[in-house]
């Protein structure tokens, strides 16, 4: 599956010179496609192996191509295919897992953790680096795998200041009765959590790239505020989870990454020393983010 952004459709519309470098872009990325199922089986052969999982099965593997301007945030088509890939697993167990997360709460946790896999791929920094891959729970004996990876271009006279940027998001569902036996359950509050975490360590990633003129002013404008809206709305699902849980759950607080925070003080050292007034945005919103132990 591919999805194009409507502004880039719009470009492209407009002139066949800008089709024929977004088409070549992403034969690119289809080009790199058994080097990236390589790394992709070989990072869950490895968690597999750390959760004492010998009987994985696949049931399901697909792959999407997100074709987008670096500074964008496309949501648009990730909930459909989340829906679609769990709908496809339940048709393909035997017996069916009806208990398969499939409820709107556990679709959006979901969702939010495909969209963090998926920017951290975009990022240069190497504090994204890890999140590009991702293993979850959706049920009992079924196991989720994502890993995303992207390539870019510029070409001022087509595309003005933006960067183009194309990511292939790779998913692969796995069977174990192994797991069965364990019951482990899915937890939406868990992924939540774990996304709300990475969500602050996108942002870090990306005043890191900023700092180091990886991006420009106005791609980590728009995306620092973006990540910033998508922070809130997981925050929020955690709080109502939290409030309605029959469970005691400790509150989530809000704790730092000491990783995150040393790159952050360095990222605003780096932007500083640059004398440049249009950094000063960035440089006030990090230091009041540390002061509050955001990061």
């Amino acid at each position: 599956m591919s999805f194009r952004t409507v502004s880039l459709l719009k470009i492209m519309d407009h002139t066949s010179t800008a089709k024929e470098l977004v088409d070549n872009l992403e034969a690119r990325i289809l080009a790199n496609e058994a080097i990236n199922k390589k790394v992709f089986f070989s990072k869950i052969k490895s968690s597999l192996r750390n959760i004492n999982i010998s009987d994985a099965k696949e049931i399901e593997y697909r792959s999407e191509i997100i074709t987008e301007f670096k500074s964008e945030l496309s949501l648009e088509k990730i909930e459909a295919v989340v829906r679609s890939l769990l709908q496809s697993a339940i048709s393909k167990i035997d017996p069916p897992v009806t208990s398969l997360a499939m409820n709107p709460s556990d679709i959006d946790a979901y969702v939010s953790m495909v969209n963090s896999v998926s920017e951290a791929a975009k990022s240069s920094s190497t504090a994204a680096a890890n999140l590009k891959y991702s293993m979850n729970h959706l049920s009992p004996g079924v196991f989720v795998f994502l890993y995303a990876s992207s390539v870019s271009i510029k070409d001022k006279q087509i595309f003005g200041s933006g960067v183009v940027i194309s990511t292939v998001i790779y998913y692969r569902l796995m069977h174990s009765i192994e797991d069965v036996k364990n019951q482990a359950a899915f937890d939406a509050l868990q992924i939540d959590k774990e996304n709300y975490a990475k969500m602050k360590t996108l942002q870090t990633a990306l005043l890191d790239d900023l700092a180091n003129g990886k991006i420009d002013f106005e791609t980590w404008q728009k995306l620092d505020a973006a990540y910033t809206r998508a922070a809130i709305q997981i925050k929020k699902r955690i709080e109502k989870t939290l409030l309605n849980s029959d469970e005691p759950r400790k509150p989530m607080g809000e704790k730092g990454s000491m990783e995150n925070q040393k790159l952050v003080q360095k990222s605003i050292k780096n932007l500083s020393a640059k004398g440049t007034e249009i950094y000063k945005t960035a440089i006030q919103k990090s230091m009041v983010r540390l002061e509050n132990s955001y990061f």
